[in-house]
């Protein structure tokens, strides 16, 4: 299952970052007391039998 929910917050110029990271490390605290486990994409290389070429598995 995957959701998505966008967030807007109002910040003093160039605090953004600040901010941005302070709010993504308190939301995933506290979904990880909740037990709510965040994916995390994977990307796989497969070489071909040749080794030249290699596909891409996302």
């Amino acid at each position: 299952m995957v959701i998505n929910f966008p967030s807007w917050v109002k910040t003093k110029p160039i605090e953004q970052w600040n901010v941005g990271r302070e709010f993504r490390r308190r939301l995933k605290r506290r979904f990880d007391q909740v037990g709510i486990s965040i994916g995390v994409p994977r990307l796989e290389l497969q070489p071909n039998s040749n080794g030249k070429e290699i596909n891409l598995k996302a």
